[in-house]
């Protein structure tokens, strides 16, 4: 098992390198110039020319990729021009961190909570009106794009309902759990209904595969309820 991680991990390396390359000349490629577009309005070519051999734009492209590659390499990903400008892309990153962490973590829970006993109903139901309304949900979920979800979302809880937390804002765990899970569970409802989609398709495929062993069509022969053998597998 260890072997095998490591030729994946080795296999990795020359895939994220192609990868990169890839990536950076599609940036390289973009029409626009990112020094204009950070100075905005106040376009004047001597300051323009400055920070392009500040920054390294006026190398050839072999050697900005090069210089680009051992810059991630010591964790430097850059200034921001965009969010914050002149801002350390990497502190960005770690500002935001904890809380995308936190939403991931949340939403895969949902995600679990709604997929797993829908595939086990789903498979055990198999080709009866259950199972067709939860595959119907699944193929829903997975169609929908989590942003638009999250505006039914905000437009049902925060708009019709009334709710406080229905929209807006971010409370911290350190304000009060409660509030922060209020403020966290629509977010984390957006994403994770397309994971439960995805993961409910895959319990019900493993729970047919598995119902169709030996040893549950055995046990099913011995009048044995489905639930029970589940609950004993």
């Amino acid at each position: 098992m260890i072997i095998y991680l490591l030729k994946r991990l080795l296999l990795a390396v020359p895939t994220l390198l192609i990868a990169s390359f890839f990536i950076f000349s599609l940036v390289h490629l973009a029409p626009g110039d990112p020094i204009r577009g950070m100075l905005g309005q106040y376009q004047d070519p001597e300051l323009i020319a400055q920070l392009r051999e500040a920054m390294g734009l006026d190398l050839p492209f072999h050697i900005q990729y090069v210089r680009w590659l051992g810059k991630i390499a010591r964790g430097d990903l850059g200034i921001s021009i965009t969010v914050k400008k002149g801002a350390a892309v990497a502190e960005l990153i770690l500002q935001r961190f904890a809380v995308t962490l936190e939403l991931a973590t949340f939403s895969l829970v949902i995600a679990l909570l709604i997929a797993i006993p829908t595939g086990i109903i789903s498979a055990l139901r198999q080709n009866k009106l259950s199972d067709h309304i939860s595959r119907l949900v699944a193929l829903a979920g997975v169609s929908i794009p989590n942003f638009f979800l999250g505006i039914l979302l905000i437009l049902l809880v925060g708009v019709y309902l009334r709710q406080p937390w229905g929209a807006g804002g971010y409370v911290p765990i350190s304000r009060g759990f409660a509030k922060n899970l209020a403020h966290m569970f629509l977010p984390a409802v957006a994403l994770g209904t397309a994971y439960s989609a995805i993961i409910m398709r895959m319990m019900r495929s493993a729970m047919l595969d598995a119902m169709s062993q030996d040893f549950v069509r055995t046990a099913r022969a011995m009048g044995i309820a489905p639930w029970e053998i589940v609950r004993r597998d």
